[in-house]
């Protein structure tokens, strides 16, 4: 099979790749807000 536009290809992989980190970025943030609900409560010595 023959790729006749490879910029095509490229702008769907480069917003496949950014939308992937969107999401990492998001589930980080999440972690990092319930991990900092858990010291408040438990003031453990691991925040």
């Amino acid at each position: 099979m023959k790729i006749k536009n490879p910029s095509v290809l490229n702008q769907h992989y480069i917003h496949l790749s950014q939308f992937k980190n969107k999401h990492k970025y998001q589930i980080l943030e999440n972690y990092w807000k319930k991990r900092k609900k858990e010291c408040e409560k438990n003031l453990s010595k691991f925040c």
